[in-house]
């Protein structure tokens, strides 16, 4: 029964809330599976899920479906994070433990310590804004610009706190880090 609440939402409609379920066949078999509380929507007005173990899940209003390490070039079925450029409606993933996917709706890029400069696998949270993409981690701030990753700890940067937990852009452009010790401005 706690698996079931886990990886759904109920269907039905009261005082103006409508929830919907996740089909079971979303998730793999035999997979521990959950839901994260990060959705975002693209430019098409599909929502995008977060999942622990089912990839990135999609909802167009109508039907689910997924990304997932076994039917795209997604790096991780562990989702932490995800954003949308809205110029370009590339999708931002953050993951748990392979690093950032990127995805174009034509092709997959995968960014992790092996083969970029990220500062971590363990991206905790994801923001973007005008196409760049600013990563948390508990290690510090990497920032994903056009291919090019930059990465801000405490000893490069004035940062006073690497473990990173929430991101958010203003509309002067300043970046706003949520940390374990408090809230910073990066601008």
């Amino acid at each position: 029964f706690l698996a079931f609440m886990l990886i759904s939402v109920f269907a039905f409609a009261q005082n103006g809330i409508t929830c919907f379920t996740i089909p079971n066949s979303i998730f793999p078999v035999g997979a521990n599976t959950s839901i994260n509380s990060q959705i975002s929507e693209d430019t098409s007005g599909n929502i995008l899920i977060c999942s622990v173990g089912a990839g990135l899940i999609t909802f167009d209003g109508i039907n689910y479906s997924s990304f997932t390490t076994n039917n795209s070039g997604i790096a991780s079925n562990n989702i932490t994070a995800v954003a949308v450029d809205s110029a370009t409606n590339t999708y931002f993933i953050a993951t748990s433990d392979s690093g950032l996917s990127v995805f174009n709706g034509n092709t997959w890029v995968n960014f992790n310590t092996s083969n970029s400069g990220i500062a971590s696998n363990k991206l905790t949270c994801l923001k973007v804004k005008n196409n760049i993409a600013y990563l948390g981690s508990s290690v510090g701030l990497s920032i994903y610009n056009a291919g090019t990753i930059l990465n801000y700890t405490v000893n490069n940067s004035t940062l006073q706190c690497d473990t990173i937990l929430s991101l958010e852009c203003d509309n002067l452009g300043n970046l706003w880090i949520g940390s374990t010790k408090g809230l910073l401005n990066f601008d």
